[in-house]
């Protein structure tokens, strides 16, 4: 059996989402807070939603082919992984509404 393709692609993805919204938190002193705040929220909200659905895909193909396709673990970590990047997202998205005016 071979890797299921979509599993390590995503996989590999999710670890570059994850350094984006990584370098947003680390350099956010350098980058003016709304544009800080938009990067981590917009990168752990598109690479988490799309990580999860695309792991989700694989995982289900996976699971039907276990004789063609390996990877599932692949799949399992990429949907745990998403799912912590959606949650930095909206963390984001919630610290961006409580956040005072003028800062």
């Amino acid at each position: 059996p071979r890797i299921y393709t979509l599993a390590l692609i995503t996989f590999v993805l999710l670890f570059v989402g994850v350094g984006a919204v990584i370098g947003f938190i680390y350099f956010s002193k350098d980058i003016p807070p709304p544009v800080s705040l938009s990067g981590m929220v917009f990168f752990g909200l598109v690479f988490g939603a799309g990580g999860v659905l695309f792991s989700w895909v694989s995982m289900i193909k996976i699971d039907k082919n276990p004789h063609l396709y390996t990877g599932r673990h692949l799949a399992v970590i990429g949907i745990i992984v998403g799912v912590i990047l959606a949650i930095c997202g909206l963390l984001g998205i919630i610290y961006i509404r409580v956040m005072p005016k003028g800062f």
